[in-house]
């Protein structure tokens, strides 16, 4: 039987029932230490006693006590309360971030959500996903938060876009992630990638120029490539002398260096350092299947095999 408004659990008063589920009941409730809401998940009664749904219930609690993520929702404490606290009954909870909105489920209550919408919310999960996965939280039960303005997930979605093509969309949500993180990798990536399927190679040399320009001997780098072989060799230019860094501090990473050189057209070095990137577990390696530049090496069966151990579809 649900708890009913006005009933203590310790410390939290509640307010109303949030929602349920097989884990048991989310109860909107008040902190009533610090006068906040909060979202109190509770075992069913019936549970209390259950020895493996109890520690479940922490395990729970414990692995998502270790996220921190704008799009996980934050877990404030677990515990017991007693039946002389005013439920009547032993309850074990959880008190968690009280998160506004409404369930996917209601939203399509009316119908299809437009494609863009499912691309800023897809993007915005799996971001969280794999933030959990990267800790070994794969099932870890969270509430997602949507945040159309987090540039982490802005990047993603400009990935998602240039994986479909649609460089335009993909350059603008890229250059919107740009604009709230100036460095963002996956960003600058997704650029170039689109600009790279659009044909307008001169753009993508200008930013590079841009972005690099600062260093004299990248900017040297660049203008000789350039000046030999347009794009493709200023790209070339570019990744020998980054090649040159790796592992130096401030040095580029191998998934940017593979980038570079599948840009200039040179298959070998791309396929040696997405394999250097593959060992290094370095986290932009999921995007590899992404954008037209990897059509150079897409049919050879190294970046097929790669490509599967990675788990990604090709």
């Amino acid at each position: 039987m649900p708890l009913a408004p006005q009933t203590r659990v310790g410390p939290f008063e509640i307010l109303s029932l949030h929602g349920s589920g097989g884990m048991g009941e989310v109860y909107r409730a008040r902190d009533t230490r610090l006068d906040r809401e909060v979202a109190l998940k509770v075992l069913p009664a019936d549970a209390v006693a259950d020895a493996t749904a109890r520690a479940r219930l922490l395990r729970e609690a414990r692995l998502a006590s270790q996220l921190n993520h704008p799009h996980t929702c934050t877990i404030h404490e677990v515990g017991e309360s007693d039946p002389s606290t005013g439920s009547g009954q032993a309850v074990a909870y959880i008190a968690m971030e009280l998160v506004g909105g409404q369930p996917l489920s209601a939203m399509l209550a009316g119908g299809a959500l437009p494609t863009e919408q499912v691309l800023r919310f897809g993007s915005q999960i799996a971001d969280a996903l794999a933030h959990a996965h990267a800790r070994g939280l794969a099932e870890a039960e969270k509430a997602v938060l949507l945040d159309p303005f987090n540039p982490k997930v802005l990047s993603f979605q400009a990935q998602v876009l240039l994986s479909a093509r649609r460089y335009d969309d993909a350059i603008a949500a890229a250059r919107a992630a740009q604009k709230l993180q100036p460095n963002a990798p996956v960003a600058r990536t997704a650029v170039l990638g689109s600009l790279f399927g659009k044909g307008e190679f001169e753009e993508a040399y200008r930013g590079e120029l841009e972005h690099f320009g600062s260093d004299p001997e990248l900017k040297s780098a660049l203008e000789r490539g350039h000046a030999e072989a347009g794009y493709r060799g200023a790209a070339k230019r570019l990744a020998d002398v980054l090649a040159g860094r790796f592992g130096k501090p401030g040095g580029t990473g191998a998934f940017h260096l593979a980038n570079l050189y599948v840009h200039a057209g040179d298959r070998e070095r791309t396929l040696e350092w997405l394999q250097r990137a593959y060992e290094a577990r370095d986290p932009n390696i999921p995007y590899t299947p992404s954008g037209p530049q990897w059509d150079l090496v897409r049919a050879d069966p190294r970046f097929q095999d790669l490509v599967r151990r990675i788990g990604l579809p090709q």
